[in-house]
Protein backbone atom coordinates (compact mmCIF):
# COMPACT_ATOMS: atom_id res chain seq x y z
CA UNK A 1 0.00 0.00 0.00
CA UNK A 2 1.27 3.20 -0.83
CA UNK A 3 1.61 6.45 1.91
CA UNK A 4 -0.80 8.49 1.14
CA UNK A 5 -0.38 11.94 0.95
CA UNK A 6 -2.75 14.33 1.70
CA UNK A 7 -2.81 17.94 0.21
CA UNK A 8 -1.89 20.01 -2.88
CA UNK A 9 -0.68 17.73 -5.32
CA UNK A 10 -2.24 14.13 -3.61
CA UNK A 11 -4.05 11.85 -5.17
CA UNK A 12 -7.31 12.85 -3.42
CA UNK A 13 -7.14 16.07 -4.43
CA UNK A 14 -6.59 15.12 -7.97
CA UNK A 15 -9.22 13.05 -8.28
CA UNK A 16 -11.49 16.21 -6.70
CA UNK A 17 -10.41 18.85 -8.88
CA UNK A 18 -10.87 16.09 -12.07
CA UNK A 19 -15.00 15.83 -11.26
CA UNK A 20 -16.93 18.40 -13.05
CA UNK A 21 -18.02 21.37 -10.66
CA UNK A 22 -15.43 20.90 -8.10
CA UNK A 23 -13.49 24.51 -8.93
CA UNK A 24 -10.84 23.80 -5.87
CA UNK A 25 -9.95 21.56 -2.62
CA UNK A 26 -9.95 23.64 0.38
CA UNK A 27 -8.44 20.90 2.67
CA UNK A 28 -7.89 17.75 3.23
CA UNK A 29 -7.52 15.35 5.61
CA UNK A 30 -6.48 11.74 5.77
CA UNK A 31 -6.28 8.83 8.41
CA UNK A 32 -4.72 5.48 8.69
CA UNK A 33 -7.38 2.96 9.89
CA UNK A 34 -6.47 -0.62 10.22
CA UNK A 35 -4.68 -1.21 6.79
CA UNK A 36 -7.10 1.60 4.63
CA UNK A 37 -7.43 5.29 5.15
CA UNK A 38 -10.28 7.49 6.04
CA UNK A 39 -10.12 10.65 3.88
CA UNK A 40 -11.95 13.52 5.08
CA UNK A 41 -12.02 16.68 2.14
CA UNK A 42 -13.54 20.10 1.67
CA UNK A 43 -14.18 20.58 -1.92
CA UNK A 44 -14.98 24.55 -3.06
CA UNK A 45 -17.93 24.90 -5.51
CA UNK A 46 -19.55 27.73 -7.46
CA UNK A 47 -21.34 29.83 -4.10
CA UNK A 48 -24.46 29.94 -5.95
CA UNK A 49 -25.46 26.30 -6.90
CA UNK A 50 -27.96 24.81 -4.95
CA UNK A 51 -27.46 22.15 -2.27
CA UNK A 52 -29.17 19.64 -4.29
CA UNK A 53 -26.29 20.63 -7.33
CA UNK A 54 -23.50 20.27 -4.81
CA UNK A 55 -24.76 17.01 -3.19
CA UNK A 56 -24.43 15.53 -6.08
CA UNK A 57 -20.67 16.89 -6.73
CA UNK A 58 -19.81 15.59 -3.44
CA UNK A 59 -21.18 11.76 -3.80
CA UNK A 60 -19.61 11.83 -7.23
CA UNK A 61 -16.27 12.72 -5.76
CA UNK A 62 -16.53 10.66 -2.67
CA UNK A 63 -17.33 7.52 -5.19
CA UNK A 64 -14.30 8.61 -7.46
CA UNK A 65 -12.26 8.78 -4.53
CA UNK A 66 -12.81 5.10 -3.34
CA UNK A 67 -12.45 3.44 -6.46
CA UNK A 68 -9.62 5.05 -7.82
CA UNK A 69 -7.24 5.00 -5.10
CA UNK A 70 -8.13 0.97 -3.14
CA UNK A 71 -6.17 2.21 -0.21
CA UNK A 72 -8.88 4.42 0.91
CA UNK A 73 -11.69 2.80 3.00
CA UNK A 74 -13.74 6.10 3.26
CA UNK A 75 -14.37 9.38 2.37
CA UNK A 76 -16.42 12.13 4.17
CA UNK A 77 -16.83 15.34 1.39
CA UNK A 78 -17.55 18.55 2.92
CA UNK A 79 -18.66 21.28 0.61
CA UNK A 80 -17.55 24.89 0.91
CA UNK A 81 -18.15 28.10 -1.66
CA UNK A 82 -15.96 28.87 -3.65
CA UNK A 83 -14.40 32.43 -2.89
CA UNK A 84 -14.94 34.19 -5.69
CA UNK A 85 -13.72 38.14 -4.98
CA UNK A 86 -15.71 39.45 -8.37
CA UNK A 87 -19.09 37.98 -6.57
CA UNK A 88 -21.16 40.44 -4.13
CA UNK A 89 -21.05 39.10 -0.58
CA UNK A 90 -24.62 37.88 0.53
CA UNK A 91 -26.03 39.33 3.35
CA UNK A 92 -25.95 38.45 6.33
CA UNK A 93 -28.46 35.86 7.73
CA UNK A 94 -30.67 37.76 10.39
Amino acid sequence: MPRFRCGPGGPADGVALAAPGVLGVEKCFARKTGFKYHVDIHLEVDPHMTVWASHEIATEVRFKIRKQLGWVDDVLVHVEPHPQPSSPTPAPLT
